[in-house]
């Protein structure tokens, strides 16, 4: 039975470490930046690949531990193609096509960034004194915290955690994507999450945030939270079952929306998050045929309604129509009148 290949076998290593060494040609250089167009996983992984190399891996246990004549001959064996000694000799293979040469001026730290490629997430450990972890596309790791606490990290999400966690404070830095908290309430010791425009203080409690580029939802699941606002100093609570999202995008920026136990009361609110609402009320499944829709906002209170009111409403509201679709509705732009 043939193994299954890591997904990291279909990264272009041999752009990348040509960009490293900054030595691209004309023609790869357009190669690598398509490559890193193509998705943010990508430029987050080049990124995390540009740190180790610029750290030569020195703070990195596998680095320190590596014999080079031994990573040299793993490297052989994940090529799986027989190399000789000579400088001019061709190395051809499925995923990788360089001169032998141009392989051994690349250094020790580039070899071993390529044998532990394999791993499913990151972690380095900066000069600042933060540990960092960050998740690629469709991968998922699960932190265990010194305190006890747990966090989840979703696909494509960047965390930081300082050296001095639980020693001094009990302090993670949530940079980008989600996470899914459940922590070990300390009174004495809160639990914060920071982030750019916001923090959240557990009081004793599970929840999830998620951080984008225009957003941060915060999503309860047991106890209680605290969100403050950094840039006034608000302070929400929440409980189980409440979700707040703080709009950090400029031209929305410092717009607060709180729903939580099954209220479908909407301020200033997304169609996407009224349609997320009413999928989870009533158990029915909502799409919206263009994906631009997602952004137009209203104002409504639904509470009380049935499902077919509602979305009667938010078509009257929004010029939408609704079309059956197989147990579910489609909402799209209604037909202009004749």
């Amino acid at each position: 039975m043939m193994a299954t290949p890591s997904k990291y076998e279909a990264l272009p290593w041999h752009l990348i470490i040509q960009a490293l060494q900054e030595e691209l040609t004309p023609e790869e250089n357009e190669l690598f930046g398509a490559w890193l167009a193509t998705s943010h996983a990508n430029q987050a992984t080049y990124q995390r690949l540009q740190q180790l190399w610029k750290e030569r891996l020195s703070d990195y246990p596998l680095y320190a531990a590596a014999d080079p004549d031994s990573a040299w001959g793993a490297l052989q064996q994940q090529l799986a193609t027989p190399v000789t000694a000579a400088d001019n000799k061709t190395v051809f293979h499925p995923r990788l096509s360089v001169k032998l040469a141009r392989v051994r001026r690349w250094s020790m730290a580039a070899v071993l960034i390529f044998l532990v490629a394999g791993i499913a997430i990151w972690q380095f450990r900066a000069k600042q004194g933060m540990t960092e972890y960050a998740t690629t596309a469709g991968e998922q790791r699960t932190i265990p915290l010194p305190d006890g606490s747990t966090v989840v990290l979703g696909p494509q999400s960047h965390l930081q955690l300082d050296r001095s966690y639980n020693k001094t404070d009990r302090t993670v830095f949530l940079l980008d994507g989600q996470a899914h908290f459940d922590v070990v309430h300390l009174a004495q010791q809160p639990f914060v999450v920071d982030m750019d425009n916001a923090s959240v203080r557990d009081i004793g409690t599970s929840f999830i945030i998620t951080k984008n580029h225009d957003s941060i939802t915060v999503t309860v699941t047991t106890g209680k939270i605290a969100f403050t606002e950094k840039a006034t100093g608000k302070t929400q609570q929440l409980s189980a079952g409440s979700a707040l999202r703080l709009y950090t995008a400029l031209q929305h920026n410092g717009e607060m929306v709180i729903s939580g136990n099954g209220s479908l009361r909407f301020d200033n609110a997304r169609l996407s998050e009224v349609v997320d609402a009413l999928q989870k009320q009533f158990g029915q499944r909502i799409t919206l045929q263009d994906s631009s829709m997602a952004r137009k906002r209203l104002t409504v209170h639904l509470d009380g309604e049935s499902f077919d009111s509602c979305i009667k409403v938010v078509c009257a509201m929004l010029s939408l129509e609704s079309v059956p679709d197989g147990g579910g509705i489609i909402l799209k732009a209604a037909a202009p009148n004749k």
